[in-house]
């Protein structure tokens, strides 16, 4: 079987150049050196960003565009023969395909015509960071964070980027003729934590079906520092047997931009099979921490993986545009849970309205319905959890619905500490020597620290705790516990 994409492009160079498109391969060395010269700013610049080869990425354009000399990269910047439309803008050109059996055909197909290299190569770069939707890692050979040299990302493109088996050769070849690794001096590896939303770490083994013209179908386009950088991907989303499941959430959550959201785009939907999936940039006014609304989750699943996607609009008013970003984009409120039961009374919870989750934490929350809990006096909960978010911090309690399910709610928020009465039993953790006894609350008036040595050791495989001092603005949680006739303070990390 040969390579789609390959075949593809130079079928396009016979047809849109005419026969002397069969020799850009051995372009002089001046032409080469050209090129190379050209886009190392941008190469190394990008590859930088993504955490990628310059040489490889270099490499790549080199062979793919013979050198920038065919008619898709000196007309429209497009040195990786990836199909559709960028900004909305397309050169619809013929081009040779072969189809399952192996026969070629002739097609007529749209192709991205970028405004600069920059776009070129961002798109690509995304491409092999995003991967494709239901198998997000689907390029993470290429990663410079899986890889211990330029070699091993060139050999993880064969099956995937290339079906061709000498692909990774020729790629070496280039590499080595042009010194190309000298890009590679002075990028220095990023944390492998480009986030894409996916749960599974596993690099996904599956192939494009060689009669699918998608192969090189970008997952989100450069959109970085615009505010009208629109893209339509025509050809198929790659989703293989991917299934998406959507949910609704609560419309007045709002999360913030991650320190990278920028490395993403905003899509009109979540791309799947069959659908003209448009991408835009983000509007120049915002940076990471600003917040955005969320009104609905897509989790993609499929190939070994799976993609979660959010809806989200700029602003509070539902009719506002909305649009779908993957969760590299965001980043939620952080919750700490702490299996405690105190008794909570009615008069402190914020509002009587309850939810599935904490809001505004991930997973978002979804309001619930409790009739009971307005003629309760107070709650038996079963689980309490400080969140913090970008302002301030909070104290949310789980309890059971009159239904019996676990329902969220929030508490007021009240300075200092606020003490809460329970009735249960712990043990003490295998360190908890090395947490300090208090007389009261650390940080209240006549607090002193207790010895531990007039504690006798068979006293305390298990302790009885009746209160939990509560100070959500430094996140602590004091347990009140009796170790022998006497009763003690210590910090609740001291429980198992």
């Amino acid at each position: 079987m040969k390579r789609k994409f390959k075949a593809m492009l130079t079928g396009l160079l016979v047809l849109a150049l005419g026969s002397n498109s069969l020799v850009v391969h051995n372009a002089k060395a001046d032409t080469a050196s050209d090129f190379i010269n050209q886009l190392t700013p941008v190469v190394k610049e990008v590859a930088q960003k993504y955490n990628l080869y310059p040489s490889l990425m270099m490499a790549q354009a080199a062979l793919e565009s013979g050198y920038g000399q065919s008619s898709l990269s000196t007309k429209d910047y497009n040195y990786f023969g990836i199909k559709g439309s960028y900004d909305g803008q397309s050169d619809n050109l013929k081009t040779a395909e072969y189809n399952s059996s192996g026969s070629i055909y002739y097609t007529t197909a749209a192709f991205k015509k970028y405004p600069n290299p920059q776009s070129s190569l961002e798109d690509y770069a995304q491409l092999l960071r995003n991967g494709l939707v239901g198998s997000a890692n689907f390029y993470s050979g290429t990663w410079k964070e899986n890889t211990k040299s330029v070699d091993d990302a060139a050999t993880a493109l064969v099956g995937k980027y290339a079906t061709d088996p000498n692909y990774a050769n020729k790629l070496i070849k280039i590499i080595n003729q042009y010194n190309l690794t000298s890009l590679d001096v002075g990028t220095t590896e990023k944390s492998n934590t480009v986030a894409d939303g996916t749960t599974s770490g596993a690099s996904s083994s599956a192939t494009n079906s060689s009669d699918d013209n998608s192969v090189k179908i970008s997952a989100s386009n450069s959109g970085v520092g615009t505010t009208n950088n629109a893209a339509t991907i025509s050809a198929k989303a790659s989703t293989s047997d991917a299934t998406v499941n959507y949910a609704s959430v609560d419309a007045d959550q709002r999360v913030s931009l991650s320190s990278r959201f920028n490395q993403q785009s905003l899509y009109d939907q979540i791309p799947q099979d069959d659908q003209n999936v448009k991408t835009t940039g983000w509007p120049s006014n915002l940076s990471a921490g600003s917040a955005v609304y969320v009104d609905r989750v897509g989790t993609v699943k499929g190939s070994g993986s799976s993609q979660t996607w959010y809806r989200i609009r700029f602003t509070k008013d539902n009719n506002a545009q909305k649009y779908w970003v993957k969760s590299a984009a965001l980043t939620f409120a952080t919750a700490k849970y702490y299996k405690l039961s105190p008794t909570i009374a009615a008069n402190l919870i914020r509002k009587r309205v309850v939810y599935n989750h904490i809001y505004e934490t991930n997973p978002l929350a979804s309001k619930l319905s409790d009739p009971s809990l307005a003629g309760q006096a107070s709650l038996a909960t079963n689980m309490i959890s400080i969140v913090k978010n970008k302002n301030s911090s909070q104290l949310w309690v789980r309890y059971k619905t009159g239904a019996g399910k676990n329902a969220w709610i929030q508490l007021k928020r009240i300075s200092g500490t606020q003490t809460f009465t329970v009735n249960t039993t712990k043990k003490l953790s295998a360190q908890y020597g090395k947490y300090t006894l208090y007389n009261n609350v650390p940080g209240t008036k006549n607090a002193q620290p207790q010895s531990w040595n007039s504690v006798s050791e068979s006293q305390i495989s298990s302790v009885k705790i009746n209160s939990l001092a509560v100070n959500v603005a430094k996140k602590t949680i004091w347990a009140h516990i009796q170790i022998g006739s006497q009763w003690y303070w210590i910090d609740n990390s001291a429980l198992n």
